[in-house]
C-alpha cells in the first residue's frame, strides 16, 4: 500500500470514529478518496465494519487473537 494511502486511510478513519481533523485535511482527504478506487472501497470496508460492532456492542465479546487478525488485515490489507 502506498504511504499517501496508508496516511489517508489513517484520517479518514479518525473522521469516521468522530474525531476532531481539520477542514483542509477532510478536503484532501475526499479528493484522495475521489480519486484512488481501492482507498474508497477499504474505508467503505471499514465503515460497514464499525456499523456492525456497533450493533452488537454488548453482545457476544470478540476473542483477542481474531481481533488482532482483523485489525492486521485493515492495516496491512488480506493475505495473499
Amino acid at each position: 500500500m502506498k504511504e499517501q494511502c496508508r496516511k489517508s486511510l489513517e484520517i479518514a478513519v479518525q473522521i469516521l470514529d468522530g474525531q476532531d481533523v481539520p477542514h483542509e485535511e477532510r478536503l484532501t482527504i475526499e479528493a484522495h478518496l475521489d480519486e484512488c478506487a481501492p482507498c474508497f472501497e477499504r474505508l467503505g470496508v471499514e465503515r460497514d465494519v464499525k456499523n456492525l460492532i456497533a450493533r452488537l456492542q454488548g453482545s457476544t465479546q470478540c476473542p483477542d487473537h481474531l481481533r488482532s487478525k482483523i485489525t492486521a488485515i485493515f492495516h496491512e490489507g488480506p493475505p495473499t
